[in-house]
């Protein structure tokens, strides 16, 4: 893949829309190995201070981008997510993560195949790097529960994304 000079920086490749990526990605302007790469390196960073996620996959996410970049290399008609990273919350099943909807009386769950919309994202090309907690059976507006603890966030102007953002952008 041709590299993009003003998409290289990790930040800022995680910064850019889902629809951004996807149209990158299809003009061969973006890998999906790096597009992969810069969010799994940024959760790495971020999440021990916000405890977002339940599970991060980072093998599944690789292999899912290497096939990405494959498909893209080999095809002119590309699925319209192509490359695109996503996540899931931890009540949605997804095949081989733990799905316990922050609940002690799910913990250890595990499901053998995805939800119908995990696999039509799956098919329309995105990339799933893991699912992300959950309040306690989807009981309350914020995510605290026994199995995983709190996210730490707060609001910052309109979204808790752009507090995140500018938080930790270092």
């Amino acid at each position: 893949m041709t590299e993009n000079k003003s998409v290289q920086d990790n930040l800022s490749l995680t910064l850019l829309s889902a629809s951004d990526i996807a149209r990158l990605v299809n003009r061969k302007e973006l890998s999906p190995v790096e597009v992969v790469e810069a969010y799994l390196s940024r959760i790495e960073k971020l999440n021990p201070k916000i405890n977002a996620f339940s599970c991060i996959d980072y093998d599944g996410a690789r292999v899912q981008a290497r096939r990405a970049e494959k498909i893209a290399s080999h095809g002119d008609e590309l699925p319209p997510l192509l490359g695109v990273p996503i996540t899931i919350k931890s009540c949605i099943d997804v095949a081989g993560l733990r799905c316990e909807a922050g609940s002690r009386l799910r913990a250890g769950y595990v499901p053998a195949q995805d939800a119908t919309l995990v696999a039509r994202l799956r098919q329309a090309g995105a990339i799933l790097l893991g699912n992300t907690s959950t309040p306690e059976a989807l009981m309350a507006y914020h995510t605290d529960n026994e199995l995983q603890g709190r996210i730490e966030w707060r609001r910052s102007g309109r979204h808790c994304r752009l507090y995140v953002c500018r938080r930790y952008r270092k």
